[in-house]
């Protein structure tokens, strides 16, 4: 079974969906695209290969790759956060 997490999931949306979904309509409102020469197929698969194409130079947000860089390495959210509390308390000190 497969298991996703919220942000794997935004990560993905963000990556490749949301580019899918904008190249794909610029495909089909393109002049040389949009006409009945080019089948609606043809448009879909060549607006995946652009998304898919796209999806590595897209940079991930920095929270989403926080998330799946402490996911990944087992940390929970209470672990996180801890962290940034010990961060927050070291950093004010340098400040004072």
């Amino acid at each position: 079974m497969i298991s996703l997490t919220t942000g794997q999931l935004e990560t993905w949306l963000d990556q490749v969906l949301w580019p899918f979904i904008r190249v794909g309509s610029c495909l089909m409102v393109a002049p040389v695209f949009s006409g009945q020469t080019v089948p609606v197929r043809i448009r879909i698969v060549l607006a995946g290969a652009i998304a898919l194409i796209l999806a590595p130079m897209i940079a991930i947000p920095q929270g989403l790759s926080a998330d799946l860089i402490a996911t990944l390495h087992g940390y929970t959210r209470n672990d996180v956060d801890a962290i940034g509390a010990i961060s927050q308390q070291r950093a004010s000190a340098a400040w004072a």
